[in-house]
């Protein structure tokens, strides 16, 4: 185990905490546990009498069969539903900008369900001042490498990524995310990742990328899916 866990342990929680995603777990009755900021702006205009208790109470004036899908779902790791519109509940969240929100739900186990609560101006709309500051976060990750993929090109990086490879953001920007991988395994990683993230849970595996300036660099990877076809990559360098 690296010695600096602990500091990694904690940026990973600050930037699930300030990611710009809304992020909620809830248990599959629906109950509440945690949720990140982001979350809690998107659900709390919904909350009528000012409490955040249960999720499905929350959507079912705008989606009254969330609950019976999560029920009909008897797998412990599985997808319940990916980027379902939530139509006509967020005029009024995101004022005049052009939005709308979408919800997935991924059972992690027989109890628990994840949440991602997206709104599409801060995923599509590149450079929109929201955006910059939700990511705020991840630019600051001093030892966590972060990309975000759509279509196996990279859409985004963060600035301890590019040094890890020795990419630029705009040499990172548009990559195919398979040329990072030395010995030409990328083809083989995204085959063996996509079986899990599509039953919603993460991939991990440690290993060897072909940085710009040479050599090589071992790296501990882990993937999640937060909708089709991105991938969000954690990247942790492996000192030996």
């Amino acid at each position: 185990m690296p010695q600096n866990f602990e500091t990694l342990y904690e940026e990973l929680l600050q930037f699930l905490y300030r990611t710009p995603w809304g992020l909620v777990q809830a248990t599959r009755k629906g109950d509440i546990q945690m949720l990140n900021p982001v979350a809690a702006k998107l659900l709390m205009p919904l909350a009528f009498n000012g409490r955040l208790d249960n999720i499905f109470d929350l959507l079912r004036s705008g989606r009254p069969e969330l609950q019976a899908l999560v029920e009909a779902s008897t797998q412990p790791y599985c997808v319940v539903c990916e980027d379902l519109p939530l139509p006509g509940m967020y005029q009024q969240v995101v004022g005049a900008a052009p939005s709308s929100v979408s919800i997935s739900i991924f059972a992690q186990n027989q109890d628990l369900l994840m949440l991602v609560l997206r709104e599409s101006y801060l995923v599509e709309r590149v450079g929109n001042p929201s955006q910059a500051a939700e990511l705020h976060a991840l630019q600051n990750l001093q030892q966590l490498g972060v990309i975000k993929t759509r279509q196996a090109l990279v859409h985004w990086s963060n600035p301890t990524a590019q040094r890890m490879l020795g990419y630029s953001g705009k040499q990172l920007l548009g990559a195919p995310f398979t040329d990072l991988f030395a010995n030409g395994v990328g083809e083989m990683l995204l085959e063996a990742c996509m079986p899990t993230l599509m039953a919603g849970a993460s991939y991990s595996n440690r290993l060897t990328l072909l940085p710009r300036s040479g050599g090589t660099v071992t790296l501990d990877l882990t993937a999640t899916s937060t909708a089709q076809p991105e991938i969000l990559w954690t990247l942790m360098e492996v000192v030996a």
